[in-house]
């Protein structure tokens, strides 16, 4: 790897980079929007290359190819903003020399759609005919299955099919657009009985869709919601989806062990609420999924702007908009275990800790 000043690259330097490139070397952060993006750059470029999602990934000096950080810092090309998933669309246009195809469009918007952002303003650039539909964001046509693994909500039926069936009662997989809505109402009243959450507004992630036509799943967020679950839990799987190298059947059943984990582990979890800040204490195991069963706490349980979430030696903060949580962990650190490294990624921050205890004692008081 050549070192390089990367800031404030646009996306026709990129792309100009890569096509010069004898190999390339994408190291990602394990989330939806990073491997989206992973994904698009990929499939576009002529030459090989070679892709890893590596939360603590470095980046090495002994290679004079080029080195694309998705999510981190570090290489020849870094990209961080977010949603990466849009800016890798911008840089595919550029290394194209046709349109993008409908795949590679959907997988950059699945991304987008993962990274917790709002998803139309890349739409609108693409001018792409992406169409919206009543009813439910999942990625699979039968919404018993999907609503019950889906980890863009929590809720009392998470989990469960059976719980679900027994809210939507007998539903076919194929839907006209009335059963649609009367779905997506039942379950935006089942989500929305705690009136202190943010839920109403974080379920609007679920409802009323865009359409996947050429994607391998039912809607984007739906594809964004299994891209995010593989990259957690089994990126190889999630690198191969993003590829297109593997079968769709087989990520939706990491999908399904990926989501009753998640809603397992906030079910089996302890809440402790403080002024400013619910700390969720995970069962042992539950290190990989921690990021999502913040976020699901942070929106669908908690009263309070931030959130802890530690099992085993592990620990992630996050918080609303306004809030600063990084910091509070960076103080509560210092007090405790000083010289701790802390990763941020997309409004996440990890840390490891021998005893987090006392790191999570200091943390309250410092929120």
């Amino acid at each position: 790897m050549s070192s390089a000043d990367t800031a404030d690259r646009s996306p026709a330097t990129h792309a100009e980079r890569l096509s010069d490139a004898p190999f390339v070397r994408f190291i990602g952060t394990p989330d939806g929007d990073a491997l989206a993006a992973i994904g698009v750059l990929a499939r576009t470029l002529d030459q090989p290359f070679q892709a890893r999602l590596d939360r603590l990934a470095t980046v090495s000096d002994d290679f004079d190819d080029v080195t694309v950080t998705v999510g981190t810092s570090g290489g020849d090309i870094t990209l961080t903003d977010r949603p990466i998933a849009s800016t890798a669309l911008s840089i595919a246009n550029e290394l194209s020399n046709e349109p993008l195809g409908p795949a590679i469009t959907t997988l950059g918007l699945a991304g987008v759609s993962a990274s917790e952002r709002a998803i139309e303003p890349t739409v609108e650039r693409l001018e792409t005919a992406f169409d919206r539909r009543p009813g439910i964001g999942v990625p699979t046509n039968g919404p018993i299955d999907g609503l019950a693994h889906s980890t863009l909500i929590h809720a009392p039926f998470s989990g469960d099919t059976e719980a679900v069936a027994e809210l939507l009662g007998s539903v076919e997989d194929d839907l006209d657009d009335a059963t649609r809505t009367t779905i997506a109402s039942l379950v935006s009243m089942s989500v929305l009985e705690n009136p202190e959450t943010r839920a109403s507004h974080r379920i609007e992630r679920l409802l009323h869709p865009l359409v996947a036509p050429a994607g391998p799943f039912a809607t984007i967020a739906g594809y964004g919601d299994v891209l995010d679950g593989l990259a957690r839990v089994a990126p190889g799987d999630g690198l191969a989806l993003a590829l297109g190298r593997s079968e769709p059947q087989e990520a939706l059943e990491c999908w399904r062990a990926y989501a009753t984990t998640v809603h397992g582990a906030i079910d089996d979890c302890a809440l402790e609420r403080h002024p400013g800040c619910v700390v969720a204490r995970l069962p042992a195991g539950s290190n990989a999924v921690l990021e999502p069963v913040a976020r699901l706490i942070r929106e669908f349980q908690s009263p309070e702007p931030v959130v802890l979430a530690v099992s085993g030696d592990s620990i992630v903060v996050t918080g609303t908009d306004g809030t600063a949580p990084a910091e509070s962990l960076d103080h509560a650190l210092e007090s405790t275990t000083p010289a701790t490294p802390m990763t941020t990624t997309n409004g996440y921050t990890r840390v490891g800790v021998a005893d987090p205890d006392p790191v999570v004692t200091a943390f309250t008081g410092a929120i």
